[in-house]
């Protein structure tokens, strides 16, 4: 079979091609599509565990500090009513049922319900940070060895994952620490201001959202960065910002694409839960559409990564 690289595939037709390279290597390889279908079965049949605890406080106080956005007080609450502290892990590893209102999917059983107060609540969230960690991690590291021609899983897989999954927990501690670092003061600024009747809130709201959004896309491929080539979490920060700067059309399109794409399937698939069957069926599409489209992802970085800076090494022969 003709030996392709991730770099002659997704530079042929740029974003698309990278996601064709990907589906390939995965009808090749499918075994990452298990990791979200796991995740998926574990959000259908496990008991449900209740934010409330947190989430009533904390949507009350926002409905009672001036200038906040109704809204995100009314969203707040309504998870803490139906959301699943579990589901944080389906905010890492590509997931259905964790981005899915799974009211209508009449095909759901009654989950049990526990909910572990307020202290348990933000316990568990912390927990479950750190099991997605390690998750995503387990995930993208099969991704990463399927794309630069190794096996998904071999004996040498547990502790590359492990490795893997510290580095990226170190990387959420240190983006964690940048985010208290910022909003704190700017929040505190905001409320001096209010006191002396200038409302800086809106202004401040824009200008925190437009910083997210430009951190979200610079730190876009941290994940993938440390999976091909074991870098520590300040290197993959700088790595993944390279590669952005490097192809900056390319990368937001593929961002965009993917995000259309994981908000859409969701939806599209939402018909399948009208019965149990159905909704097997269901994430076991998603989580082979998902992990396609990750994969592609993967390739897309790792074609680029010795032009942002990254270990030449990685470019092995890919033999899909």
């Amino acid at each position: 079979m003709q030996q392709l690289t991730a770099r002659t595939k997704a530079s042929e037709m740029g974003v698309f091609a990278a996601i064709a390279a990907g589906v390939s290597l995965l009808i090749a390889q499918p075994l990452p599509a298990l990791v979200p279908a796991l995740v998926d079965l574990w959000l259908w049949q496990a008991p449900r565990v209740s934010p409330a605890g947190v989430a009533g406080p904390l949507g009350e106080a926002l409905r009672r500090s001036p200038g906040a956005d109704p809204s995100l007080a009314d969203a707040i609450m309504a998870w803490g009513q139906s959301g699943d502290v579990a589901a944080i892990v389906g905010w890492f590893v590509p997931s259905l049922l964790a981005g899915l209102d799974m009211v209508p999917l009449r095909g759901l059983p009654e989950r049990a319900v526990i909910d572990p107060g307020v202290g348990g609540s933000i316990l568990l969230a912390i927990v479950m940070v750190i099991l997605a960690a390690f998750g995503v991690m387990a995930y993208k590291t099969m991704l990463a060895r399927v794309v630069v021609g190794r096996r998904a899983v071999d004996r040498a897989y547990p502790s590359e994952a492990l490795r893997n999954g510290a580095r990226y927990l170190g990387f959420l501690a240190m983006a964690a620490g940048a985010i208290l670092a910022v909003v704190v003061p700017v929040a505190a600024a905001a409320a001096v201001a209010g006191v002396i009747g200038a409302n800086l809130i809106p202004i401040v709201g824009l200008l925190l959202s437009i910083a997210a959004v430009a951190a979200t896309v610079l730190l876009a491929f941290v994940g993938e960065t440390i999976a091909l080539t074991g870098a520590g979490p300040w290197q993959a920060v700088k790595i993944s910002a390279g590669i952005v700067r490097a192809d900056t059309g390319r990368t937001v399109g593929l961002l965009l694409v993917l995000w259309v794409a994981l908000v859409t399937l969701p939806e599209v698939l939402a018909p399948l839960g009208s019965n149990a069957l159905g909704i097997a069926l269901a994430i076991a599409i998603y989580a082979f559409v998902a992990t396609g489209l990750a994969m592609g992802r993967m390739c897309f970085v790792h074609e680029r990564l010795p032009v942002a800076g990254g270990p030449a090494r990685v470019r092995t022969p890919i033999s899909p």
